[in-house]
């Protein structure tokens, strides 16, 4: 049985349409929610990141044929943490086992990805109901 006396848990959930266009509102929402919870520019300026990164590579690799699709973001604060996660129906991916690209390798650059697991506390992905979801912690509390 978990007991979550003492958590304070505020959200920001919202989905996009899976197309590189709609990269600014990820900004936005996630720009406008930090700043309302009090988040310090450089968590705030990371969790952007890290969201524009995962979608970018979804957007541009994870659908065939410029399949349409949507993109589920779900921005949570619990205390000093804030856990990003992102849910897409695309191909499946896993960037926790994922190498680093070949420059030459068009299909797909991992660039950003290998960025985002140094700068993440945690990466996680699993595959359930043919979706991706990848979630990205960061403590914002150093």
């Amino acid at each position: 049985m978990f007991i979550f006396e003492d958590v304070n848990v505020v959200s920001c959930d919202f989905s996009i349409e899976n197309k590189l266009e709609n990269s600014s509102q990820i900004s936005k929402e996630i720009s406008d929610f930090a700043t309302s919870q009090g988040i310090d520019e450089r968590s705030k300026v990371l969790i952007s990141l890290a969201a524009e990164e995962i979608v970018y590579n979804i957007v541009t690799f994870g659908y065939k044929n410029n399949a349409k699709g949507y993109i589920d973001i779900s921005l949570k604060k619990i205390d000093n943490i804030l856990i990003l996660k992102v849910t897409d129906d695309g191909l499946p991916f896993d960037p926790t086992v994922c190498e680093s690209s070949n420059e030459d390798d068009i299909e797909f650059q991992t660039d950003g990805i290998e960025m985002i697991k140094k700068l993440a506390d945690k990466i996680n992905y699993m595959r359930a109901l043919n979706l991706n979801n990848t979630i990205f912690e960061l403590n914002i509390a150093k």
